[in-house]
């Protein structure tokens, strides 16, 4: 257990207080022995399962800070991590995931975003458990629809946390095809992002103050989504996914996934739960 496994802990009791969940899991896995399996090898991998579960229990108590009446479990499984956590996702009916951030395990992060049955919050090291600014990029997709619906939970279970929508746009290559110059045209783009994003907030019966809008134009999202996120001082990121489940196979959006890679701020990948659950049974063979 580490600074990174503590945030987790931490946050973990932040937003199941914020949920007022009734069940919270903590899990950690070690993964399977390549070396045959005799039986030394199986006394001292049960001995070290028996420690690593005494010391689970250990950390847990003493950073998590849930809300009065949760059920804590905690587990110490074999095996491969991925493998394990989506099996444990589906078996649990998560309706979260939190997964910490590191070098060593931001794949693991990127992967789960991708392939579990539910919302998936990944934290950073040394993430304080605070959300004050909470920063949603937006393309008025339907994926955008559930983005928002979160965030505006997030929001209103962290005790009134602003919102801001990002939407980025840019100009295209043939706009002097219309006879207009760059800026003219950018300003139409703009002009028709501004009424896009009310007619989004009228689909979602939303009153226009829920959140502040900021329309960016810039041809590279994820760096704007980046420095919105220092300039506005954003504690966390919403973000829709973008699912496809024909043929076994779910594809996370590409921004979505360079932003989980390289924001150093607690991100939240949305998907409406059960999205994936034939993928999952498919990959685990239940």
């Amino acid at each position: 257990m580490n600074d990174q496994d503590a945030s987790l802990v931490r946050y973990a009791g932040l937003v199941s207080r914020m949920a007022q969940s009734e069940h919270v899991w903590f899990v950690h896995v070690y993964r399977t022995q390549s070396l045959v399996e005799d039986l030394y090898s199986n006394l001292v991998s049960m001995s070290a399962a028996s420690r690593l579960q005494e010391d689970l229990e250990a950390f847990v108590e003493a950073h998590f800070d849930g809300p009065e009446g949760v059920e804590v479990h905690c587990s110490v499984v074999q095996g491969t991590p991925l493998l394990e956590l989506l099996r444990l996702a589906r078996s649990r009916e998560a309706d979260i995931v939190l997964v910490g951030k590191d070098r060593s395990s931001g794949t693991l992060a990127e992967k789960m975003a991708r392939k579990a049955p539910c919302s998936v919050l990944i934290v950073p090291p040394g993430t304080t458990p605070e959300i004050d600014q909470i920063l949603v990029p937006l393309d008025f997709s339907d994926h955008a629809e559930d983005a928002i619906d979160v965030a505006l939970a997030f929001g209103k279970a962290a005790g009134g946390a602003h919102l801001r929508c990002l939407h980025v746009y840019d100009v295209p290559t043939g706009y002097y095809k219309a006879g207009k110059s760059h800026d003219e045209f950018a300003a139409l783009v703009r002009d028709r992002a501004e009424a896009q994003y009310c007619q989004f907030l009228q689909r979602l019966h939303l009153r226009d103050d829920v959140a502040t809008p900021v329309f960016q134009q810039d041809r590279n999202v994820p760096r704007t989504i980046r420095r919105a996120v220092d300039r506005y001082g954003s504690d966390l990121v919403v973000m829709g996914t973008r699912g496809r489940t024909d043929s076994a196979a779910v594809l996370m959006g590409s921004v979505t996934e360079k932003i989980i890679r390289t924001t150093q701020v607690p991100v939240v990948a949305v998907k409406k739960k059960g999205a994936t659950l034939s993928f999952l049974e498919a990959l685990l063979d239940l």
